[in-house]
């Protein structure tokens, strides 16, 4: 047998290879799309709820801020106490203004992290999936051919599919 050739009983084994190159283009495509779904909904996330959300948390805490210095100064100037319950809750509010502002800060530097990152990662992946649908059908298509090739074969030389028609080489 030369080196070029193979010895092959029966076409069983190139549909097997073919039932599993079908499974693996399969599972090759859902893990492209399941990818660019992951990074599509998270993005969506940060750049959509979060964004709004924390926007939203410092309208509302400048708010608290606003009312808690006013509830100070009233004090202050109304009896000349000190005002000290006021004053924690003063500055409680103004924490939490830039414990939301800092939140946002973070919320947009990662969303535009998450952008420049998957746009290097989704280069590859797109790569690999124009190449699947392009050279997927066509291994299809030769693995077809391939076993109707040897079925026509078997057929001719009289022996069996599984049947070595060369007497046992």
């Amino acid at each position: 047998m030369s080196p070029k050739s193979a010895r092959i009983d029966s076409p069983d084994v190139i549909k097997r290879f073919r039932n599993d190159f079908v499974l693996f283009d399969t599972a090759c495509q859902q893990a492209l799309e399941g990818i660019r779904s992951d990074i599509t909904r998270t993005l969506g996330w940060l750049k959509g709820e979060q964004l709004s959300y924390w926007k939203q948390q410092i309208r509302k805490r400048d708010d608290l801020v606003l009312r808690a210095k006013a509830a100070y100064q009233r004090v202050r100037f109304a009896s000349n106490a000190a005002g000290l319950d006021e004053k924690r809750a003063l500055q409680k509010a103004i924490r939490a203004k830039e414990e939301a502002e800092e939140k946002l800060k973070r919320v947009k530097k990662w969303g535009q992290e998450i952008e420049r990152k998957s746009g290097v990662m989704l280069g590859p992946c797109m790569h690999l999936s124009v190449q699947l649908a392009d050279m997927t059908p066509r291994a299809i298509s030769r693995l077809d051919r391939m076993v109707d090739s040897l079925d026509a074969y078997f057929r001719a030389s009289g022996g069996e599919a599984g049947a070595s028609p060369a007497g046992g080489e």
